[in-house]
């Protein structure tokens, strides 16, 4: 039987005090606290469990500080920040190949025939969550509400459209697409099988989520549309992905935006950025990570 949760709220001098009773160490408690008030003791706990010597009981490392927590806290965060900056180009080029590809296949509505899609009945309902984006994007944006003003046509050309679809959305209509041909040409610039594509992208939608949500990321399990594995091409991201034992760490989810960035944006500088960043974290927690022992040593990342 389950039991009813009586724990009272603790003030921030005694979350401190808890934390010293454990084993942690903090030299300065008025810093402490201070970061507390910014950062609730529930959502920093998570990054003080690879510290601890005794999960059951909570007891930390010897010379564990309160510094260590919060280095690893904002390693998270910069991580996210990097996370979410490739899934936007990611997105971006996604959304652009879709309406270009589909417009040139079916004309300004192609994404209202369902001829174009396997499932009649997922479409429907598709086509009715983009329809209810645009409505929303029309109260508000005013390049939208110009077309509706000018031509007063319910649905919008897909090339406008696309601009106000949920990524959660635009990855269903491509999860449905029916002609290989037409994935092929989307799937072109970014060098991936299409069918790879269509689930990496509902991977990609989970982990943004997450990130835009400010959510730990860093050994968080991705159960979520876990990313497949490649059968044979390409041989660089294969190699990458199949090195790891935790397929379900964000190791495989950052193998395929460092390839996707490659790609598309090698100007940015996002693998060095990446790497810098990997460096900071220590060889210690890239396992936590999913990381495979020696994987600079693969294609993709050396």
């Amino acid at each position: 039987m389950k039991q009813p949760y009586q724990k009272p709220p603790l003030t921030l001098e005694e979350q401190i005090q808890r934390l010293k009773e454990r084993g942690l160490d903090i030299p300065d408690e008025e810093e402490a606290k201070g970061f507390l008030k910014k950062v609730q003791y529930s959502r920093l706990r998570p990054y003080w469990h690879p510290f601890e010597k005794d999960p059951q009981n909570h007891n930390f490392h010897p010379q564990t500080t309160f510094k260590d927590v919060v280095l690893l806290y904002e390693l998270d965060r910069k991580l996210r920040l990097l996370v979410i900056e490739a899934v936007e180009r990611f997105e971006v080029a996604l959304r652009s190949r879709w309406a270009y590809v589909l417009a040139h296949a079916g004309g300004p509505f192609a994404y209202t025939q369902g001829h174009f899609f396997h499932r009649k009945d997922w479409h429907k309902e598709d086509l009715e969550a983009i329809r209810k984006e645009w409505e929303r994007a029309v109260e508000h944006d005013p390049i939208f509400r110009n077309y509706r003003n000018k031509y007063g046509q319910s649905d919008p050309p897909i090339w406008l459209i696309v601009e106000c679809a949920s990524f959660g959305t635009l990855s269903r209509f491509l999860g449905n697409i029916a002609d290989s041909n037409l994935g092929k040409d989307i799937s072109e610039p970014f060098e991936l099988p299409f069918s790879f594509l269509q689930s990496a992208t509902k991977h990609l939608v989970v982990v943004r989520n997450i990130a835009a949500h400010h959510s730990r990321l860093w050994d968080r399990e991705l159960t979520a549309y876990t990313l497949p594995y490649i059968r044979k091409h390409p041989s660089e991201l294969k190699e990458a992905m199949d090195a790891t034992t935790a397929p379900q760490r964000i190791y495989r989810t950052l193998a395929l935006l460092l390839y996707i960035m490659e790609k598309l944006h090698p100007e940015d500088g996002w693998k060095n950025r990446l790497l810098d960043l990997l460096k900071d974290f220590g060889e210690h927690l890239h396992t936590r990570m999913g990381f495979p022992r020696n994987y600079r040593n693969l294609k993709l990342w050396s």
